[in-house]
């Protein structure tokens, strides 16, 4: 089609006949099953297209639209629609898709904002199955699609229309008070949500999957299930100070019939699945938020509101006792982890991570946390993490790039050995780029302690928003190498 559709109608034709994308990682993971084909069952293969959501709509689109018009019953699990096409005809079937990353490779916005979309689908879908098996749900999966698949015509503007989707973006970021079917309408002529009940239709996708998705049908368990984990993905990508998340916590609370500290302790270690999980979709453009710790759940509306940063000593006797291994009260393994290509290390060590960066934030006080690994030469290898108040997301982009200066070793050592937070403000300039001090005011306490990791390369911490710490008689400076140190030795461990 010439040019961008202008109505409804001519949207669905457009997007109802085009060749739908997949992510680079789904058709690497689909190729390494091919070359075993023979010893493959439809469970293998499932497991990678529930990671995708293109590729799930894909599946579902060519079952639906191939199927006999007299059926006796919807397939509406990924598993059972394997088992219906077969094995063979299904790798002869998704040979050839346009890949998500080789089309946007020109235009990184729309990639970045494809790839964020794609991140936060997958997130509330791990959620979904989190609770579904909680909720002892037979069909789990059914819920699983219903979440992924939520946010589909997002992932649909970001990849053919890119522009518009930029623009809904932008709008909404500039004015946090509009509502998205506003600016939706205002921009495309339409919400988006009567986009996707037409290209619902034109797809034949099943009824129980629409009425999964459908924001007015909240009040069914199921479709409540999906609903509250798309609204939690969402609204903790701002970060977990998000006005929305206290009544999100609730509701959930409700849903499974857990207090509220249950509950949160559930959705920590269903986050921490996610987030080992982001590697999938171009992880590392921005640090991903880390979920607070399970005993802030608790009482998550009254830390939502702002305390005054300051010291909490039994949050740090907690964050300790944890790290040195005589607390256990963190994450265990999801259930979900055999559908996944996270892996048990991946998960412990964004534990530890956690744990130490929520231990400096909310325990010593410093308004926002940062974690960057490093390799030898001094820039960033790998994806970052962040917590701490909305100011933190400022440091999501933070990058450092001290380089190859041979003195480099000489300054982290000097860095780490500092006792006071004078010391480190005297050496901290000549490992800050010229962007990170811009953005921070010499009056804000910044500091960078140092750990080695396992495989020789060094990991940074960085904090700031801790001003008044000097006029503190509690010895700050003490009980900060001491989480860096404890979590260094954690991670020691594996």
């Amino acid at each position: 089609m010439a040019g961008t559709p202008r109505s409804l109608q001519e949207w669905v034709a457009w997007l109802g006949s085009a060749r739908l994308p997949v992510l680079a990682c789904s058709v690497e993971a689909l190729a390494r099953l091919k070359e075993h084909e023979d010893d493959v069952v439809a469970r293998d293969i499932s497991r990678v297209i529930l990671r995708d959501p293109m590729l799930t709509l894909n599946v579902l689109i060519v079952l639906q639209t191939r199927r006999p018009n007299r059926r006796i019953v919807d397939i509406t699990t990924i598993e059972h629609a394997i088992m219906m096409m077969g094995v063979s005809p299904f790798f002869q079937q998704f040979h050839d898709l346009p890949v998500v990353e080789g089309v946007l490779a020109k235009n990184p916005v729309a990639l970045r904002g494809f790839m964020a979309v794609a991140a936060r689908a997958r997130h509330a879908a791990v959620h979904a199955r989190t609770w579904a098996v909680l909720r002892c749900d037979i069909e789990s999966d059914e819920v699983v699609i219903a979440a992924l698949l939520h946010d589909m015509v997002e992932l649909l503007l970001w990849f053919f229309a890119p522009h518009l989707a930029l623009e809904i973006a932008e709008r909404m970021q500039s004015d946090s008070t509009l509502r998205s079917a506003a600016v939706q309408r205002a921009v495309l002529g339409f919400p988006v949500g009567e986009l996707q009940s037409a290209l619902c239709h034109e797809w034949q996708m099943p009824e129980l999957l629409k009425s999964l998705m459908d924001d007015q049908r909240a009040d069914q368990p199921r479709a409540r299930n999906a609903l509250l984990a798309v609204a939690l993905a969402r609204h903790s990508s701002h970060g977990w100070r998000d006005a929305a998340l206290p009544d999100d916590l609730v509701e959930i609370g409700e849903l499974l019939g857990l207090p509220r500290e249950e509950a949160g302790k559930n959705i920590y270690r269903a986050e921490l699945f996610a987030i080992a999980e982001l590697q999938h979709y171009g992880a590392g453009a921005d640090a991903v938020w880390l979920p607070p710790l399970p005993p802030f759940f608790g009482n998550y509306a009254s830390w939502m509101r702002g305390a005054p940063h300051g010291v909490v000593p039994l949050l740090l006797e907690q964050v300790l006792d944890y790290l040195s291994g005589s607390a256990d009260e963190g994450a265990t393994l999801p259930a979900m982890l055999d559908r996944s290509n996270a892996t048990a290390h991946d998960i412990a060590r964004i534990d530890v991570i956690a744990y130490a960066l929520n231990g400096i934030h909310a325990g010593l006080g410093f308004g926002r946390v940062l974690w960057l690994d490093m390799n030898g030469a001094g820039t960033l290898s790998g994806p970052g993490y962040v917590v701490g108040d909305q100011g933190a997301e400022k440091l999501r982009d933070l990058r450092h790039t001290a380089g190859s200066d041979p003195e480099l070793g000489k300054l982290l050592l000097s860095l780490r050995d500092a006792g006071d937070f004078a010391q480190l403000q005297e050496q901290l300039p000549a490992l800050l780029s010229e962007e990170i001090k811009n953005r921070n005011p010499t009056s804000e306490f910044v500091a960078m302690p140092l750990l080695a990791g396992p495989s020789g390369n060094w990991s940074l911490i960085y904090a700031d928003g801790g001003a008044s710490h000097a006029d503190r008689d509690f010895d700050v400076p003490a009980q900060f190498r001491m989480i860096v140190l404890t979590a260094e030795a954690r991670l020691s461990d594996f």
